[in-house]
């Protein structure tokens, strides 16, 4: 069977480990550049996916890349009726990566299961690149932009926070409340919020100081 593109597979991905207990992540960014389609995280692992409408080398070569951020990696591609080359069981035999097959009805089953292998980069905490805007996100394999970056991440955290003050709150509070990964926070946030976050969020001087807060619908 065939999928239009790679993202419908992911709510049958989804469903599968949140079954089996998981939390389930989508375009996680990775140390050293990079996003996996989907991460599933239980107290006891964290789970890699990367999806493909059809087995490639490519697809091959992205699953032995993960393997330097995690010890679990798997493969989803939808459901093959022929057996999987000689060379390809060897490869990940070899690096312990595992088969998800997703059927034509949205059923996922474990054609070849994920083996523990230590990540090569021991140092990597890969949990600290898990965010909860991440949970309900683009589904993994998404093309054409709309990921969750550092500057999402961001402002989904401004935006919460004004929204939860629910008043005016001076630029330099919401600097100290909410973490930033400018370098010039003060400028570059000031004009982020008057551009492109105009859309929810008003400034306004207020006593010779510059205050936000998120826009007040049908006041």
């Amino acid at each position: 069977m065939t999928f239009k593109t790679e993202s419908e597979m992911f709510e049958p991905l989804k469903v599968h480990f949140e079954e089996k207990g998981y939390v389930v992540y989508s375009e996680v960014v990775l140390p050293g550049g990079g996003r996996a389609d989907l991460v599933a995280a239980d107290d006891k692992r964290v789970v890699c996916v990367e999806m493909k409408k059809s087995l490639s080398m490519d697809l091959i070569d992205q699953a032995i890349e993960r393997k330097a951020s995690f010890a679990y990696v798997f493969i989803a591609i939808p459901e093959r009726k022929n057996f999987l080359p000689r060379f390809v069981e060897r490869i990940f035999r070899k690096y312990g990566i595992g088969i998800l097959y997703v059927t034509k009805g949205g059923q996922v089953y474990e054609k070849k299961a994920a083996l523990y292998r230590r990540a090569f980069n021991k140092d990597v905490d890969i949990e600290s690149y898990l965010k909860p805007e991440q949970r309900n996100g683009i589904p993994g394999g998404s093309k054409g932009g709309g990921y969750v970056t550092e500057y999402s991440l961001m402002i989904a955290r401004v935006r919460r926070y004004l929204e939860r003050k629910n008043d005016w709150i001076e630029l330099g509070q919401i600097l100290e409340d909410c973490e930033t990964y400018y370098s010039s926070p003060r400028s570059s946030l000031s004009k982020a919020l008057r551009g492109y976050e105009s859309s929810w969020c008003e400034m306004q001087v207020m006593n010779g100081r510059l205050h936000a807060r998120a826009k007040v619908i049908n006041e």
